[in-house]
Order: C-alpha cells, then structure tokens, then sequence
C-alpha cells in the first residue's frame, strides 16, 4: 500500500478525499502451467482508478487512483480466471474502500493547577499521546498510552498530542488538546537604578475565569501593580474566585548593575584591521576613536576597527547603564604590517645543491629545514640549499614581522644523484658476437644499440650479449637515467671480419710481356692490411700490384692485424710482345709532276709500350729495301714528294723499331 491510504485489514484499505493511493494484489494457480487474467469494477467506486497487470502466474494487478470529494465508502470486485481447459478456474474477492476522517480531540480546558482532566481522541484507530515531542508515560499524571481517552493532570500549561495509528494523508492523523491552568501569569519588571527605590511591577494574569484577587505578603497591598521597589523578592498570592484556584508566585526585583567596562587586552594586530574585544557588561557602550581609526559599529563590542596607517593607538569603550551609571575602559592597539613570503612551489636539481629564490621581506627570516638539509643566504632573496642526500625534502620559510605577524612558504625540493656510467672497455672482436657490462653509481641503466646490433640477451646486473648483423664498427651507449639526470658512457664494438679479395684482376701492362695484379680488400680491418706473396701498395681499399713477367705464377695472401683469418689469390696471366708492324697496302701509287699520293696500312701496326713506327720510301721489292730515299717523320702515311721522278717506281715500308735498335 502507497500513497495517503492505509490497510484496514486483508480486503479492506481507508483514506481520506484527496489521498492518492496504490495497492497491490496478486493471484497465483497451483499449476504453473496456467495462465492467470484479472479483471475489476474499480472505475465504477473510484472514477478515473486505473488498474495495471504484470505477470501471468502469478498475475499481480495494482491499483490506483484518488478518493473524490463527497466520497461515502463502499467496495469493488475483483475477479481471477485461470486459462484451464475445459473448466476454468476462477476466483472473486471484495475489496472495501472506506472512507476516513482527520483525528479529532476534545477542546482546550482550563482547570487548577494539578486538577485532572479527561482526554479523548477518535478517528485514527488507536491514539498515541505526546508531549512536546516525547511518548508520555503511564503513572499518576497520565492514566494511559496508547489509548482513546487518558485521565491527565499537570500544574502548567501543556499541548497534549495524539496521533493516530494510520498515516498522514489528505487528512491530518493527529490532533492537539491544550489543557490551560488557571493563574498561569507573567511579570513586567523594571530593575532598580542608579537612583535606587525605583523598582516596578506589574502582574497580569493569563488564563483564568477574570475574577481575580491579589495579596503582596510583605505590605498586604492587594494591587496587581507596584512602584517604587528596592531590589528583592516579593510574594504574591493570587485567587481566581470562579475556579476556586490559588496560586503564590515570587517576584524577583533585580538590584541597580553599576558598568564595569573592559575595552579587552592591549594587542598587536597583523594588517590594519582589527576584531575589537570588548566585553560588555551593562548599559549602552560606545568606542571612542583617535582621528583616523574608524569602526564598523561605534556601539558594537566587536567593532571591526580600521587603522589608516601602522603604528599605535589608543581606543577607549565607555558603557553608559543610564541615570549616571557610567564606566570607561582603553585598550592600546598596534597595528603590525602582515609580511608577505614565498617560494617556487617545488624544484628538482640533479646533485646535491640547488638555488632557490625567496620573494618578498620581513624583519625576521627563519627557516625550517628538515635532516640532511643545509642553507647558505647568497644575498638578495637567493638562497642555495645542500642536501647530504639524494630524495625528496619539504623546506619552509617563516617570515615574522613584530613577532606576531607570520607568513610561510613551502617548497619541496628533489635531489637525485649524478650517476656516473661505466661501460666495458673498447673491444676488436674476431665473429659477430660480443658481451657488454656497464654499471652507473646511480639510477637505472638502459643499453641503445644502433642499427645492425641486436641484443641477444640481457642480464639483470646490466650485462648483454649482442649480434652484429655485419662485420663493421658499432658504437653502443649504456646510459643511466636518475630522476631528471642522465649520463652515459659508449663502448666501440670492431667487428673486422676476415680479410677478402673481391674484383680481382689480371691486366696486361701493354708494355713488354708484363701484367699486373690488382683486387678489391673489403671486411677485416683496412688499417692494418697486409698483402703477401706480390709487391704493390694500396689506393684506398684498392691494391695495385707491381708488374709481373708474364706467365708467373702468383700466390697473393691478405691478412690485417686482428688476424681473424685471410683470404688467399693465386693465378698468372700470359702477355706477348707486342711488335709487328703491320703491312703497307700493295696498290700503285701514281703522281703527277709533285702531287702527292697516300700509301697507307692495309693490316694495321700493334706496339706495346716502347715500339716506336718508322715508315721507308725505298726502291727494291720484296725482302729487301734497296735505296732508301727518306726516313719520313710522319708515321701514319708516306707522301710523294720531290724525290720521285718520272716514270720511277718506289715502294713505301713500314718497319717496326724495336728496342736495343732491333728493325
């Protein structure tokens, strides 16, 4: 059940009009096979309720909607019908819907003080009574709880609450009874003063019939209103005559308070404010400023009282009680300006010092510094702090001004060690493999290999073994990182590689019979090679052999200095001498007067290198040359010219010059 109704009983709710409510129901069959449908009349008890189905079985319906206005009372049905085939199963239940009332009490009743009185409440079941807040107890001044109708007696005037069993909905499920005791009265009373016997007061009686008497026991006066009193205490005994009721009340004239000003404590205040500490006593109290200070309140104790400028002042508080009763209190004021300090929120220093600057002044700097800290003052706010140790420190500065005004700055400072690295020495290694180590005073090491080296495996105290993808030189750095700090140290990896002879060549010089030998080193270590079994030198990476005798067997061996191994070149190469002269076209030259005429080489000259080729004008055939006319200088061709005469045949001849000057 939700909302302002409330269940009566298993097929039975009430509410009030207005209440909204909800409730719920649920059908179920036995035979969970079946399925369960539901269906109400409630629209034609409760227009516009609705209901809403979940679930098949069980099958829950809900129920909702709100009582009308000049709603009576009365019940719906509602009907379950299972899906069983052929007899179908069906159940039928009433719901009442009643309508409920606001709990009702009885009226206010005056009575004597202590007088019972009787109680009822009704419309809310069973009532629970309280008083101011509390559940009353069962004794002689409370006959019952929780009940309909308690016997009561009290000797002031009390609200008695009873609230129902049922919830609070549209209608209230509590109702109040005040029981109102007769001569309940107040008293206006004016103190003595300065002046003395000026005391008053006046009774006025609050409930009670209106018939009323009063007698005062220290003058037998019977007026409810008396002047001209001293401080004391008087009795009254007040009568109201319709109830019969008595009551003696005691009336207390305070004596005249005499001031006694306290203007507070004589303090130095930080900045140009201060909460004034007045403590107030009696009267109106008034500060009295010196020129310049100003205050939020002149009346107020706790004055904000502002100074124009540092320095000290004297401020005076006068209470004022009225009819002469005056007293005064000063308090001396110095105003001391607020220093203003700070420092970098934090910083890092690889090592163990670092420089901090501290911004803004006061007449006295201290420091706190934690263990292992140290500080030396560079002058103009610099400050160099020395740790004895790597971590982490937090380190203030406290400014004072007249030993009162603080201000403080924090900064937390990080020292990490300068690591220093240190690699495995430089190492020329025959293969493609190598172990490394390094080690680092501080932080953690990592290895960078550069392209060509993998590492092949790495150990946890730094140490690797690496693969080289070729023979080369490899320069690997161990670097150690410590915080914000960093070193590293480099270790040269030489991989030569055995010596090898590519490109060889075996090449005729052109000159005699000889050739030469010349290769391409690659690998091992160019620095020191060494070629054995020919003579010759290096150009770069390339050798040049000194020349050989054409046909010489040659066994050339290449080694370096690492001596990872050598490479081995062996051959021989055939260069014959290169003279022959080539042959002077047969053809007949023929001229006329001094015209010249070309006799050339139809099977061209070979030379080798230190032939020299004559051509001959000459008279005889054959094998020999007869008369030889000229020796021309120009080789290429022999020109007629005026040696030949007419109808004279000369023959052109080539020769070869051999050396040692062989023809």
């Amino acid at each position: 059940m939700s909302g302002g109704g409330y269940p009566v009983s298993d097929n039975a709710i009430g509410a009030c009009e207005g209440d909204d409510f909800c409730f719920e129901i649920a059908f179920a069959s036995d035979d969970p096979a079946l399925i369960v449908s539901i269906t109400s009349n409630i629209d034609n008890l409760i227009p516009g309720a609705n209901m809403t189905v979940t679930g098949e079985n069980p099958a829950t319906a809900e129920f909702c909607g709100t009582i009308p206005g000049g709603y009576t009372g009365g019940s719906f049905l509602i009907t379950a019908t299972d899906d069983n085939c052929p007899v179908v199963g069906q159940s039928f239940l009433a719901v009442d819907i009643g309508l409920r009332n606001p709990v009702a009490v009885g009226s206010d009743t005056l009575v004597c003080a202590g007088e019972q009185v009787n109680l009822f409440a009704e419309n809310g079941g069973t009532h629970t009574w309280t008083l101011e807040g509390d559940t009353l107890e069962t004794g002689p001044d409370f006959s019952c709880n929780p009940c309909d109708n308690p016997t009561a007696a009290t000797d002031s005037t009390v609200v008695f609450v009873a609230t129902g069993a049922y919830p609070e909905g549209s209608c209230e499920n509590f109702g109040e009874a005040t029981v109102l005791i007769s001569l309940t009265s107040t008293a206006d009373i004016e103190p003595e003063s300065c002046n003395g016997n000026d005391g008053s007061v006046s009774i006025d009686v609050i409930y009670g019939s209106g018939n009323y008497t009063a007698e005062w026991a220290d003058n037998g006066s019977t007026e409810f209103s008396r002047a001209g009193l001293s401080a004391g205490t008087y009795e009254v005994t007040l009568n109201d005559l319709d109830l019969g009721c008595t009551g003696i009340f005691s009336v207390v004239i305070p004596a005249a308070e005499f001031p006694d000003a306290n203007a507070g404590p004589d303090v130095s205040v930080c900045g140009l404010s201060y909460s004034a500490e007045a403590i107030p006593s009696i009267g109106t109290g008034t500060w009295t400023l010196p020129a310049g200070i100003s205050a939020s309140d002149l009346n107020d104790p706790q004055a904000q009282i502002t100074a124009p400028d540092f320095g000290t002042y004297t401020l005076t508080w006068t209470e004022d009680a009225g009819d002469g009763c005056i007293d005064s209190d000063e308090v001396t004021l110095t105003y001391v300006p607020q220093p203003a300090i700070s420092l970098p929120a934090a910083d890092t220093a690889c090592g163990s010092s670092i420089t901090i600057e501290l911004e803004g002044t006061a007449d006295l700097i201290e420091w706190e510094l934690p263990a292992g800290i140290s500080i030396d003052n560079l002058g103009g706010g610099i400050h160099e702090l020395n740790a004895a140790g790597e971590g982490s420190y937090s380190v203030t500065a406290i400014g004072t001004n007249g030993g009162i005004c603080v201000d403080t700055a924090e900064t937390a400072l990080t020292f990490y060690d300068i690591p220093v690295v240190t690699a495995s020495p430089d190492q020329s290694l025959c293969g493609l493999t190598a172990d490394v180590d390094a080690e680092t005073t501080a932080g953690d090491l990592t290895w960078t290999f550069p392209p060509g080296i993998t590492p092949v495996s790495q150990g946890p105290d730094n140490e690797a073994e690496i693969a080289a993808d070729a023979a080369g030189e490899y320069t690997l750095t161990a670097t150690a990182t410590n915080g914000i700090c960093t070193a590293s140290d480099e270790v040269v990896l030489l991989f030569p590689g055995i010596p090898q002879i590519q490109n060889p060549t075996f090449t005729c010089t052109g000159i005699d019979a000889l050739f030469e030998v010349s290769f391409e080193a690659v690998e091992g270590d160019p620095a020191s090679y060494n070629v054995q079994g020919i003579g010759g030198s290096f150009d770069g990476a390339t050798f040049n052999s000194v020349p050989q005798p054409s046909e010489t067997e040659v066994e050339i061996v290449l080694t370096d200095g690492v001596n990872c191994g050598s490479d081995t070149l062996t051959g021989t190469l055939f260069c014959p001498v290169l003279t022959f002269a080539g042959e002077v076209a047969g053809d007949t030259l023929r001229g006329c007067g001094s015209a010249a005429a070309e006799a050339v080489l139809a099977t061209p000259a070979v030379l080798d290198g230190n032939d020299t080729l004559l051509f001959a004008l000459h008279t005889e055939s054959g094998g020999a040359l007869g008369t030889v006319l000229e020796w021309p200088t120009r080789y290429s061709a022999i020109m007629l010219h005026s040696h030949m005469k007419p109808s004279t045949t000369f023959r052109p001849w080539s020769e070869m010059r051999l050396p040692a000057g062989l023809i």
